[in-house]
């Protein structure tokens, strides 16, 4: 399939909390926020990359209202980092909630930890994902 040029990528979640997590994304994870509106925060991870957080029961398009008020948090941010350790230091610091020490996952090959945000969502951070990159030539993704 020819690249259709995508330059980057918004993923939505839900809240009830809206400042709640706004404020975890900007002050614990240091995230840059790029808009913000009473309904929607966005923040940028990275070039391209963005996490945009909508108050639950609010959404730009009526179609998106179930998703808004859906209950389930069945969504996990995976963030790739060069220094899992001191993410999980850092983190540890600042009195987050976490799950276990960072580990090796066999089944995929990578160094992680997991974490959760103010309302549930699951945040895992893992190694960097350059590793992929070589598997790319292995098997047909």
């Amino acid at each position: 399939m020819k690249n259709l040029g995508i330059e980057g990528v918004v993923i939505f979640l839900y809240y009830d909390g809206l400042e709640t997590a706004s404020n975890f994304y900007r002050e614990i994870m240091n995230f840059k926020l790029v808009l913000n509106r009473e309904w929607v925060k966005i923040y940028q991870l990275k070039d391209g990359a963005y996490i945009g957080l909508v108050k639950k029961g609010k959404s730009a398009s009526p179609s998106l209202q179930r998703t808004s008020n859906a209950t389930s948090k069945a969504v996990m941010i995976s963030m790739m980092v060069s220094d899992v350790q001191s993410w999980y230091r850092y983190l540890q610091d600042q009195k987050v909630k976490l799950e276990g020490e960072p580990s090796l996952g066999k089944d995929i090959g990578r160094t992680a930890f997991r974490l959760w945000d103010p309302e549930g969502y699951v945040i895992e951070i893992m190694d960097d994902i350059h590793i992929w990159n070589k598997e790319k030539t292995k098997s047909k993704i």
